[in-house]
């Protein structure tokens, strides 16, 4: 468990908190509020004068397709072979150690929605992942059952 203790808190719906605290089990928000028991074994972090914010979606990107440092090589965003390609998939060419990933991590971007290259009349299939992992099928942000 995380506890950041006394930040302001940043919402997307409800405004903005000062002096809260933020209670984290497994990467998801548990608890929101003045947290006093502290759980045993947990990590807290003095959050005073640091702001906290949801993680920032990304809906209209390339990355991972576009592998920085490789060139030509790693560039699996579009298809020039044809203009109309709705059967190529954006997930198929993802590169998932990408050091681009890492860069969305650090500025906030906890999700994307990868989409093949621009170039193409109709350009395929999108695929929305989460920035962190180091296999695609752990990144793919895949349907939960509600059950």
């Amino acid at each position: 468990m995380i506890l950041l203790k006394n930040g302001t808190v940043h919402t997307v719906t409800n405004g903005t908190f000062s002096k809260i605290d933020v209670l984290l089990y497994k990467k998801k928000i548990i608890r929101i509020g003045n947290i006093t028991e502290i759980p045993p074994g947990c990590e807290i972090f003095d959050c005073t004068d640091l702001h906290i914010l949801p993680g920032l979606i990304d809906a209209h990107t390339h990355l991972g397709l576009y592998d920085e440092g490789t060139g030509w090589a790693g560039n699996d965003a579009n298809e020039s072979i044809e203009p109309l390609t709705p059967h190529i998939r954006a997930l198929d060419g993802v590169y998932p150690l990408d050091t681009a990933f890492s860069d969305a991590i650090r500025y906030g971007v906890t999700t994307v929605n990868i989409m093949p290259g621009s170039s193409n009349v109709i350009g395929g299939i999108t695929s929305v992942i989460k920035t962190y992992g180091k296999k695609i099928d752990d990144m793919i942000n895949k349907k939960k059952n509600l059950d």
